[in-house]
């Protein structure tokens, strides 16, 4: 299937972006493992929204190899310290967690599960970076799902503040949501 041909292919861009920027060694191997399970993940989490908990315990699972591999022995030095790692396990996981804990549904637990495990592979610094870029390519798949569905949205920029009629969650019934993100309200329909 195409698809499969695409990620046969990615595999390969990987392989070769890892030997290239790390040489022939375990760094390469295991930089090459997570974004092969991030691959796996995305995939999985594309078809079926849900992230299983065994990928995210192996992306735990490689972050602790990586100690080995990509360094990290060093208590306070350097982006992937043992700190900065324990940092990066919390610093986009907590904010999330305690998102859902205001906002029912507003992340998934797996989401949440992998930035705690991928944080440890990262470091802090790089797990934030993936955030951001995360949320981009999220919000481009959720046009992509609103036009699957049939929905229509509208974009007003230049929105100073919430529309009066929208409640804390951003929903004000069963077919309008507003989002306010940096001056622009998105109205889905």
């Amino acid at each position: 299937s195409p698809r499969c041909l695409f990620i046969q292919i990615l595999g390969g861009v990987f392989g070769v972006l890892m030997v290239w920027q790390f040489d022939v060694s375990l760094e390469a191997v295991t930089v090459f493992l997570f974004f092969a399970l991030l691959t796996i993940i995305t995939f999985i989490d594309a078809d079926t929204m849900e992230i299983p908990f065994v990928l995210n315990v192996c992306i735990l699972v490689l972050g602790v190899i990586s100690i080995f591999t990509r360094g990290g022995f060093s208590l306070t030095g350097g982006d992937l310290s043992l700190v900065s790692r324990l940092i990066g396990m919390i610093c986009v996981s907590l904010p999330l967690f305690l998102i859902v804990l205001v906002i029912p549904d507003g992340f998934g637990g797996g989401d949440i599960k992998l930035m705690f495990a991928a944080g440890f592979f990262l470091g802090w610094k790089a797990t934030v970076i993936a955030f951001f870029i995360g949320l981009i390519i999220g919000g481009c798949q959720g046009v992509i799902l609103l036009e699957r569905q049939g929905r229509s949205f509208r974009i007003w920029p230049g929105a100073q503040r919430w529309p009066d009629d929208c409640d804390i969650c951003g929903i004000t019934d069963d077919e309008q949501l507003y989002q306010y993100d940096q001056g622009i309200i998105l109205r889905v329909e």
